[in-house]
């Protein structure tokens, strides 16, 4: 299916409210950088919070290649702005500060094997069973980036040791493919907005 195909088959299914989607029970979102849990899934997560519904954000990469050879932002000062912007955007989304977790993963660097990603998978599925969480969020497996792809594979490995938590993805950069090339499969699952009666 082309990607211009896929999207629009997309944008057709079914829509239902915050409450359907998560049944209130806790949230784990999963960020590959500093910036993705706001961009892909801040309304839900503002609604969420204010619903009184915990949610549980683990940015996975520190970020710091977002600027690669900046004079202004070398590496250790573009991490601390990033994760400042991340405990700002936060704050304005009603997110518990205790609640968001930073793996420090290197950017551009994120594992989709080996001992870190190992890592990675257990501090995430031990998240998931403490805060009892049923819906797993993360970015999208076809999302052209290395970090969103290795996100997506570390989601894949915690659902294969917490089968009864539902997976969920949100595109970023998919929006922005070329709609000529082809993607395997066609979309499924649901969209999530605060008024279903709204498209």
């Amino acid at each position: 299916m082309k990607i211009a195909q896929y999207l629009e088959a997309a944008r057709k299914l079914p829509i239902i409210s915050r409450e359907e989607l998560t049944s209130h029970a806790p949230i784990v979102v999963l960020s590959p950088h500093p910036d993705d849990e706001t961009l892909g899934l801040g309304g839900l997560i503002a609604q969420a919070r204010s619903a009184g519904q915990e949610v549980h954000v683990v940015v996975l990469t520190d970020g710091a290649g977002s600027h690669p050879n900046s004079i202004e932002y070398p590496p250790e000062k573009l991490v601390n702005l990033r994760k400042a912007e991340v405990r700002a955007a936060g704050e304005i989304l009603g997110m518990d500060p205790a609640c968001v977790y930073h793996l420090d993963l290197p950017d551009t660097q994120a594992p989709s094997e080996g001992p870190a990603f190992v890592e990675a998978v257990r501090f995430v599925s031990e998240l998931v069973r403490r805060t009892g969480a049923k819906n797993l969020f993360v970015t999208w497996d076809q999302d052209p980036h290395c970090d969103h792809k290795a996100a997506a594979a570390l989601a894949a490995s915690v659902l294969s040791d917490n089968p009864v938590v539902h997976l969920w993805a949100y595109p970023i950069w998919g929006w922005h493919l070329n709609t000529e090339e082809h993607l395997p499969g066609e979309p499924r699952g649901t969209v999530c907005i605060s008024d279903p009666s709204v498209r």
